[in-house]
């Protein structure tokens, strides 16, 4: 095994992991609309992670899409704490409900901990 040298740099931050509900039935079936949900649903994504940079609230999160798990994580700062939770968790609602309008469901968690990112090769 070979030996690398890797700077591990924990965050206090918080971190949602959600799922999507039935994403094997959109990428397995060839039913018309599951492809169009499997579509939109990579549009949403794509939406979500232009616009939330865009809001200065919450151009701090973190945002990755793998398959059907998301990940969204935000630092946690001392004094702006709850603040930065209830922006968190306003990101988060309105991620799942682009994809309720279009009958796309999340289930998921946030919790709060220490986190190391190295998203050049899609790690948390």
């Amino acid at each position: 095994m070979a030996n690398f040298e890797i700077d591990i740099n924990y965050q206090l931050e918080y971190v949602a992991f959600l799922d999507v509900l039935g994403f094997r039935e959109m990428v397995f079936s060839d039913s018309t609309e599951n492809r169009s949900k499997l579509k939109t649903y990579y549009s949403v994504i794509d939406y979500f992670r232009d616009a939330m940079k865009q809001i200065p609230e919450k151009s701090e999160i973190k945002f990755m899409a793998i398959s059907d798990s998301i990940i969204l994580s935000m630092p946690v700062l001392g004094d702006k704490d709850f603040e930065q939770l209830k922006h968190f968790c306003i990101a988060i609602g309105l991620l799942q409900s682009h994809l309720a309008m279009d009958n796309i469901w999340l289930r998921g968690a946030v919790t709060r901990g220490k986190v190391v990112h190295r998203p050049e090769e899609v790690f948390i």
